[in-house]
């Protein structure tokens, strides 16, 4: 429940209704009892939804900032890297140590 809330502040299609959203959210969370949670999210509000002052063009490249994920995407790029054919020689670290 908290987890569907918390996403559907992100899914707002300007600035004014992301913070209308997470006002919203906060309020459902303390009446359904999560008031840590509702208190946490309104401290981290302005960190939270800085993603938001930029075009909303933007939102989804800066909004998320999860290390795994990034991390993820790094790991997929070198596997892509290294299935690629090397030149001849062999391997490049091959080549390097062989000298």
């Amino acid at each position: 429940m908290i987890a569907t809330l918390v996403r559907s502040i992100f899914d707002q299609p300007d600035r004014m209704s992301t913070w209308a959203k997470l006002a919203e959210v906060t309020s459902r969370l303390t009446q359904a009892g999560f008031c840590d949670q509702a208190t946490y999210l309104l401290d981290a509000a302005d960190d939270i939804l800085a993603f938001s002052v930029f075009p909303f063009e933007h939102w989804k490249k800066i909004r998320s900032n999860n290390p795994q994920e990034r991390l993820n995407k790094e790991v997929r790029h070198d596997r892509r890297r290294r299935d690629l054919p090397q030149p001849s020689g062999g391997h490049p670290s091959r080549r390097r140590a062989a000298r």
